[in-house]
């Protein structure tokens, strides 16, 4: 192998290194990123539902007053992420 030959592999070796080196920062962050935006949903999902509580439980006598003999939530199917079932639970709001 030449001088040419080598220095030419070399260059590409070490642009495979950087390469290499820039994915793996890459998905570091891009992990931090999810795992972060994940616990910050969760976090202000919390403080929304503790804040809206008070609302809920109006919503839900005046539903009973309404219709005493009925319930004040109803379930129904609900298709998640990968098709996976859930059951979702609604309050009825039905007039």
């Amino acid at each position: 192998m030449d001088d040419f030959e080598a220095s030419v592999f070399q260059k590409d070796s070490n642009n495979l290194n950087l390469k290499m080196w820039i994915d793996r920062s890459t998905l570091e962050r891009k992990k931090l990123y999810f795992i972060s935006k994940r616990f910050l949903d969760i976090v202000l999902s919390m403080i929304g539902l503790v804040m809206l509580l008070p609302l809920f439980m109006f919503v839900a006598i005046l539903i009973k007053i309404e219709d005493p003999s009925g319930s004040i939530f109803f379930h129904k199917q609900g298709w998640g992420k990968k098709k996976k079932n859930l059951r979702c639970i609604n309050l009825d709001q039905c007039v």
